[in-house]
């Protein structure tokens, strides 16, 4: 059975999809991305960790460090407009329809608890 429900909840964290965003500008290192995104480096790493285990990013040794890229098929458009691409259309996505439901996502899940 495919387990595509792991892609999708890697990245329903808001950390891993600004470290998505930030690595379509240029490939970078955990501290500039740490620094950029004014997250935890430990947080940055092991969401790098995630998004590398499920091949959003690839990782290139330089010395001691690793520099991390945005893999091509994430930014890539399938046709031949820009929207087309995974990150655009989940964008897309967010501010058509997430942004008017998120909160009545918020308040179910609050009832839940």
């Amino acid at each position: 059975m495919v387990q595509s429900h792991l892609c999708f909840e890697t990245l329903s964290n808001e950390l891993r999809m600004q470290i998505l965003e930030r690595l379509k500008e240029s490939p970078s290192n955990v501290e500039q991305l740490a620094q950029s995104l004014n997250a935890e480096r430990s947080r940055v790493s092991h969401s790098l960790r995630m998004l590398l285990t499920c091949g959003y990013v690839s990782a290139e040794r330089r010395g001691k460090e690793r520099v991390y890229s945005i893999q091509s098929h994430i930014t890539e458009g399938y046709g031949a407009e820009e929207s087309g691409s995974v990150l655009n259309r989940m964008r897309l996505h967010v501010e058509h329809v997430c942004h008017n439901d998120c909160k009545k996502l918020q308040e179910l899940k609050a009832q839940s608890h």
